[in-house]
């Protein structure tokens, strides 16, 4: 393996984006896109990238798998977040109490967009490729 794909392995590590590995990696942003796909594609760039994903699970950290659902947790409201209440009393002195509270909008954005990252959509850009399956039924009485 060479440098600039030992480079390209240790950042699409870090962001998971192949793309953006690939620029950071030395490659031309016109041709990072494939040169990503490429990469991702050869038989050392994907034993480099198991090898260094094998250690990190034996470390308990999450899985890819345990990471969206946590996430998708977070965006279909089963998640809460606590959260400290100042209350002022009649009195003029106050009171700090714990609450739970649902997430806010803007936190299950940011979720919808990490999830959408980790599976391989190009947000940045505004292109999702996905496949899609559209089922038309039509009944005309």
């Amino acid at each position: 393996m060479n440098f600039r794909q030992e480079k390209f392995c240790q950042e699409y590590l870090k962001s998971g984006n192949a793309t953006k590995a690939a620029i950071t990696a030395g490659y031309s942003e016109k041709t990072a896109n494939e040169q990503g796909a490429r990469l991702l594609a050869n038989v050392s760039v994907k034993k480099y990238i198991a090898e260094f994903q094998s250690k990190i699970e034996k470390k308990n950290i999450l899985s890819a798998q345990q990471l969206q659902e946590e996430l998708t947790r977070y965006i279909l409201d089963e998640k809460e977040e606590e959260c400290i209440v100042i209350e002022s009393n009649c009195d003029k002195s106050s009171t700090a109490r714990k609450m739970t509270k649902k997430v806010q909008p803007k936190d299950k954005l940011k979720a919808i967009e990490l999830l959408c990252k980790l599976a391989g959509y190009n947000v940045e850009k505004g292109e999702i490729t996905a496949p899609v399956t559209i089922n038309f039924n039509r009944n005309y009485d």
